[in-house]
């Protein structure tokens, strides 16, 4: 495959971080079981270790990490890229294009969500390191935006919408949970799901509550002649797929912080 090839060939000393995200973004994220996963547990990493293309995938990560200026570059790329992908610098091409979020309610264009992948795939390949602790910072950033968009500021919106991508794939990989150090906390007399600390679990309150507000916005008709154009079939489908997408964010944080 592709993986194996860039396993298999020569890095050279430049290294350009728009050709590692898209080679990334050439690849699905796996399909993993939605039963969280306890802390030490090997099953943590098998969708690595059990697939030949991501396998393949995090060899070249680690040649690109040994030709990099230092030996913890790829941690400290992996933070800068989810913060400028927060900062919606790795997506102005896209909002350029016409592709982005014009409509600020919170949403992403593809390409965003294409970029917010590989950034998690990046740091959940990346061999020694940390993920929780490289995303936790940039979702941060984002979800505590989340306030001011709720007291009408929408113009933050967009912020709020890429940090949800960087949570929610995490929350996918099951990289980050429970304590928000990508470990699920059991509690071994009552075997139940110890709360997150109050820290983690005011981001998770902002990003559910900032869901409901992106559903109200798109249930709502006071700006829906110039959100949705087109015939009422298509706009109603349009809608549609963008409160399943909100319902399907909101079902992926509460699997991967269960309590």
């Amino acid at each position: 495959s592709f993986a194996v090839i860039l396993a298999c060939g020569d890095v050279e000393s430049v290294i350009d971080v728009h050709v590692v995200l898209d080679a990334l973004k050439l690849y699905p994220l796996p399909s993993l079981s939605s039963s969280p996963i306890e802390a030490g547990s090997s099953d943590s990493v098998s969708w690595i270790d059990h697939d030949t293309s991501y396998k393949s995938l995090q060899a070249w990560l680690s040649k690109l990490e040994q030709k990099g200026p230092s030996k913890d570059w790829g941690t400290t790329l992996a933070s800068t890229m989810a913060t400028a992908f927060v900062d919606g610098i790795l997506s102005q091409s896209s909002v350029s294009s016409g592709s982005g979020t014009e409509n600020q309610d919170g949403s992403c264009s593809q390409m965003e969500l294409n970029a917010g992948k590989s950034i998690v795939l990046f740091s959940a390949l990346l061999q020694g390191s940390s993920p929780s602790e490289q995303l936790w910072p940039a979702i941060n950033k984002g979800l505590a935006l989340a306030p001011a968009v709720a007291m009408g500021n929408w113009s933050q919106s967009d912020k709020v919408g890429r940090a949800l991508v960087l949570l929610e794939t995490a929350c996918k990989l099951q990289l980050i949970s429970g304590n928000g150090n990508g470990d699920l906390v059991v509690d071994k007399t009552s075997n139940q799901m110890m709360p997150p600390p109050p820290s983690i679990e005011q981001l998770l309150s902002f990003a559910t509550n900032f869901l409901l507000l992106r559903t109200r916005s798109l249930l709502g008709v006071s700006d829906g002649a110039s959100k949705w154009e087109g015939s009422r079939s298509s706009a109603a489908k349009r809608i549609t797929a963008s409160v399943l997408a909100v319902i399907g964010s909101m079902q992926t944080i509460k699997e991967g912080f269960p309590s």
